[in-house]
C-alpha cells in the first residue's frame, strides 16, 4: 500500500483570477508547484473584500508518488557469446508491474531480457539482473534497466560492456588514441582502458615457411627413418584461427640410402597434400602452466592423406595430422616453428579437451604406426600477425 506523508508546509498561492463583484459564485483556482510525491497535503480557500476575510473548509490530497527509482549498474560473467546484466530498482512503494533490461548493439537496443525476480514494492534499493546469451563474439553492447510502478515507467542510463574474444586466434594490437582501447599493453593481454586495440582475424596475408636448422625427420616408433635436407613452403591465414592453402616441399629426402620421391617431382623430393591449419591450447600433461598455443596441421577436411611418394620401391603414405607449438601474444613478421618428436611420439600431440592428433605412416601397404615430425623453421608473414591467447 502507498506510504502517504502528510505536509504541513505552508504555502499561500493566489487565486489564478479575481471573482470580481457578481453575487453569483465564481470558481477560482491555483497551481502549485514544488509539491512532494506521495504525500498528503491539506488546503482551503481564503478570500478577503472591504467586508473581511472569509475561511473555507480544509481539504486535503495526495500527490502520485514517483516512479522507480533506478540504476544501471556493470555486466558480470562475461563470455564471448553471453553476460549477466545488473542494476537496482527501489520501487518507492509501489508495486513495480515490470522489469527488464533493454540491450544491444547501439543505445537503440533492440533486444529485452525480462530481470530475474521483480523488484517487489518496497522503499529500498532492491538488486535485479538478467542473464542474456547468443550474443556476438567480441562485440560491444548497450544496455539500460527499466522498470514499471502503477505510476510511470522509468529508464535507466546507458552502459556498455564488450563480450570476449574466442581465443587463441590471429590478429593485430594496434595502437590507438590512449583510454579508447581495451587494452594496457602492446600484446594486447592486459585488460583497462588504454592505448592498444584487438583486431581480430589476419584472413589473406600470405606466408612462407623455410627450413633454419638441421635437416627435418620423419620417424616411426618401431625406428623407420626418414631425412630430409631441406624444406619450403606457403601457406596464408584463412580465419581468425585457421590457417589455408598450406604446401610443404621437402627435398634432398632419402630412407635407407634410397632416394623418397613424390610423384611428378624431382629425385628426392616429397610434397604434401593441400593441407589446413587451426589454432588451439595444447596439453602440456603436469606440466601445463598457464594457455600454451599450439597449431594443428591436416589434410583439407582431415580427410586423405598427409602425403604420399615412394623410396627406392617402397610407396609411403602419411596420414592424419601434427601439432607444433607457437609464440603468443607478440606481434611477429618471423616466428620459429619448432616441431619435436622423441621416437615416433609428437610433443604436443593434442589440445586441451580434444583427441590426440596422431600423424602416421604406412610402408609398402603395411599396418600404419605412428610417426613423428622433427624440424626447425622460420615463417615469415606478409605483414605483422599476432597469435592471442587472452583477447
Amino acid at each position: 500500500m502507498p506510504r502517504f506523508r502528510e505536509s504541513h508546509r505552508r504555502l499561500s498561492p493566489p487565486c489564478s483570477a479575481s471573482p470580481g463583484a457578481g453575487e453569483s459564485a465564481a470558481a477560482v483556482s491555483a497551481p502549485v508547484n514544488g509539491l512532494t510525491p506521495n504525500a498528503t497535503y491539506h488546503f482551503r480557500i481564503v478570500a478577503a473584500s472591504d467586508g473581511g476575510a472569509g475561511y473555507g473548509a480544509d481539504e486535503t490530497l495526495t500527490t502520485l508518488p514517483d516512479p522507480p527509482a533506478v540504476v544501471t549498474g556493470t555486466a558480470s560473467s562475461i563470455t564471448q557469446t553471453t553476460a549477466t546484466l545488473n542494476a537496482t530498482v527501489n520501487p518507492l512503494g509501489e508495486t513495480v508491474s515490470d522489469c527488464h533490461f533493454e540491450y544491444g548493439g547501439s543505445p537503440s537496443y533492440g533486444s529485452s531480457a525480462p530481470c530475474s525476480q521483480l523488484p517487489g514494492s518496497g522503499s529500498g534499493a532492491v538488486g535485479v539482473s538478467a542473464a542474456v546469451v547468443s550474443l556476438g563474439e567480441y562485440s560491444t553492447y548497450h544496455f539500460r534497466i527499466v522498470a514499471t510502478n502503477p505510476t510511470g515507467t522509468s529508464y535507466g542510463s546507458d552502459r556498455t560492456f564488450n563480450t570476449l574474444s574466442n581465443a587463441p586466434e590471429y590478429g593485430s594490437c594496434l595502437k590507438v588514441t590512449p583510454g579508447t582501447g581495451r587494452y594496457t599493453n602492446g600484446g594486447c593481454t592486459k585488460s583497462g582502458a588504454g592505448r592498444y586495440e584487438w583486431h581480430p582475424g589476419a584472413a589473406g596475408v600470405h606466408f612462407t615457411v623455410k627450413l633454419t636448422a638441421g635437416a627435418a625427420a620423419l620417424e616411426t616408433v618401431r625406428g623407420s627413418l626418414i631425412t630430409c635436407k631441406t624444406e619450403s613452403g606457403s601457406g596464408e591465414y584463412s580465419g581468425r584461427k585457421t590457417l589455408g592453402g598450406v604446401i610443404l616441399t621437402f627435398t634432398g629426402c632419402e630412407r635407407l640410402e634410397e632416394k623418397c620421391t613424390s610423384i611428378v617431382a624431382a629425385e628426392g623430393e616429397i610434397v604434401t597434400n593441400d593441407l589446413e591449419g587451426v589454432l588451439g591450447v595444447v596439453h602440456l600433461g603436469k606440466t601445463s602452466a598457464g594457455n600454451k598455443i599450439g597449431l594443428e596441421l591436416f589434410p583439407v577436411g582431415k580427410a586423405g592423406p598427409f602425403m604420399e611418394f615412394s623410396c627406392g620401391l617402397t610407396t609411403v603414405t602419411l596420414r592424419g595430422a601434427v601439432i607444433v607449438q607457437v609464440v603468443a601474444n607478440k606481434m611477429l613478421t618471423v616466428t620459429t616453428l619448432k616441431y619435436s618428436a622423441t621416437r615416433g611420439k609428437q610433443h604436443p600431440e593434442r589440445f586441451v579437451g580434444e583427441a590426440a592428433a596422431i600423424l602416421e605412416a604406412s610402408f609398402g601397404g603395411g599396418a600404419f604406426e605412428q610417426t613423428g615430425v622433427t624440424l626447425e623453421a622460420t615463417q615469415t608473414s606478409g605483414e605483422p600477425v599476432e597469435t592471442n591467447s587472452v583477447a
